[in-house]
């Protein structure tokens, strides 16, 4: 594969990559050879169907495949062995000429890089930095200890409602009319799920104190009574 790099400007650069055949002829034929021995078509036994006929079905979704993982590797590779500093990744080239795949190789590829501008920073004694101490209290290191729990916790499942552990309940979910009956056209959630502790009024909440699965508890969020079945 030949490979240049145009940065003219010092900000603006062109990447321009040629495929060769050669570039991406092996790893076309071990996809095909291995697509072969699992092909599973009528009238060939498995590992005997032709060529031919696999190349007819997927050969050319094979070959930009293959083009396009030799173009990632090495336009990444390039980048990081000629320590090139960007910023944000390389575009297709508003140059690009449309790419032929179905013809022979070589096929050019370009592509727009924005190169981060060089700069030199120079500090005398008259500079100053504002130096901040950070006093970590109990608090913070709670607080953070918090936030990684949420993050990376996960969820056991208990036989008993407790508020402080902010467990969350999950059952069926009834919206009930005056005399406490299921109500006709009325909100019916299967499987919903619901912490109590988000309820306005502490009275309410309250009734789910102690919640076994089983258990049907009537309360009333705001507006209509609601029945919940824990599980």
């Amino acid at each position: 594969m030949k490979i240049s790099f145009e940065n003219p400007d010092k900000i603006n650069g062109l990447l321009t990559m040629t495929v060769e055949e050669a570039d991406y002829k092996n790893e076309v034929e071990k996809t095909l050879k291995d697509y072969r021995k699992r092909a599973n078509i009528p009238g060939f036994r498995p590992g005997q169907v032709p060529m031919g006929m696999i190349k007819r079905q997927i050969g050319s979704q094979v070959k930009v495949d293959a083009i396009n993982k030799v173009l990632g590797e090495q336009l990444n590779k390039y980048i990081v062995d000629n320590k090139i500093e960007m910023l944000g990744q390389p575009l297709p080239s508003e140059s690009q000429q449309q790419v032929d795949l179905d013809g022979e190789a070589p096929y050019e590829f370009k592509f727009d890089i924005a190169v981060a501008p060089e700069f030199k920073l120079e500090m005398s004694k008259k500079d100053k930095i504002k130096y901040y101490e950070i006093t970590v209290d109990d608090k913070m290191v709670n607080d953070q200890i918090e936030i990684f729990r949420d993050r990376a916790g996960h969820y056991d499942k208990v036989t008993e409602y407790d508020p402080e552990q902010r467990d969350m309940l999950k059952g069926d979910l009834r919206e009930l009319d005056e005399k406490g009956n299921t109500l006709e056209g009325g909100v019916v959630v299967e499987g919903a799920v619901m912490m109590p502790t988000f309820l306005k009024d502490d009275s309410q909440k309250k009734l789910f104190d102690g919640a076994k699965q089983g258990d049907i508890i009537t309360f009333n969020h705001g507006r209509q009574t609601r029945e919940t079945k824990a599980n």
